[in-house]
């Protein structure tokens, strides 16, 4: 299940392979923001954007869907839960690394496909400071399960939110590492029938009309994903 408004997730595992003959090793995929897209087996390609972590986490958006995938990864395995109409474990196989592109095949009960991926080091390569987040912030594009989310963050990173539906949440946000655009989420949702509970999930900042006015969350409690993307105002 994934709640679109508050969030959206999709998860898979990825499996590094073989290449060019005998001997042939592939590159590790670089942590990083990614964007590209994720083409279902007959179908068209669809916008997808993605983080992987100095850390080792996960996440992968189909923007087209509001399907997400978050998991951890081992070289160039990910693990983890494809959130959609219903959360199914999924796999993947990165065929290609070069550079910051990588590519590969996924598989999953819900079908198959390709995803083709591209980083951008300059928006992964910016600090990280909760001085980023303070303020207020508003999605009001993420709506249909939720209604309109507000989000109001401290300079300590600790935030709550409010919607139009009445659903309400508190959490944190945490720098892990200063030097790279990722943060780690924890949060907890009340008054919100059906979701009600603990989360926890990845951050990063990027443009919209501003320089670092747009923040991309996503989070799971193991069974239910969600994604938002408030901006500053």
């Amino acid at each position: 299940m994934f709640i679109r408004g508050l969030s959206l997730l999709l998860v898979f595992m990825l499996i590094s392979c073989g290449g060019d003959g005998p001997g042939y090793t592939l590159d590790n995929a670089p942590a990083g923001i990614y964007s590209g897209t994720v083409t279902p087996a007959g179908g068209s390609a669809e916008i997808a954007t993605a983080v992987i972590t100095s850390t080792g986490k996960v996440a992968l958006i189909n923007v087209n869907t509001y399907e997400v995938f978050l998991g951890t990864r081992a070289n160039n395995t990910f693990t983890g839960t494809l959130y959609a109409s219903t959360s199914v474990p999924s796999t993947a196989v990165v065929t290609f690394v070069s550079g910051n592109n990588i590519s590969g095949t996924y598989t999953s009960s819900l079908g198959g496909g390709s995803f083709a991926l591209v980083a951008d080091p300059n928006l992964f390569n910016r600090t990280s400071e909760l001085s980023k987040l303070a303020g207020t912030w508003v999605d009001s594009v993420f709506t249909s399960s939720i209604g309109t989310s507000t989000w109001v963050i401290q300079t300590d990173g600790s935030f709550t939110v409010t919607t139009t539906s009445g659903c309400n949440a508190t959490g944190s946000f945490d720098v892990f590492n200063t030097i790279n655009n990722e943060y780690n989420l924890s949060m907890e949702i009340t008054n919100c029938l059906g979701i009600n509970g603990s989360y926890t999930g990845l951050a990063f900042v990027s443009d919209k009309l501003n320089s670092n006015d747009i923040i991309s969350l996503s989070f799971s409690n193991g069974s239910i994903g969600g994604l938002s993307e408030p901006v500053k105002q």
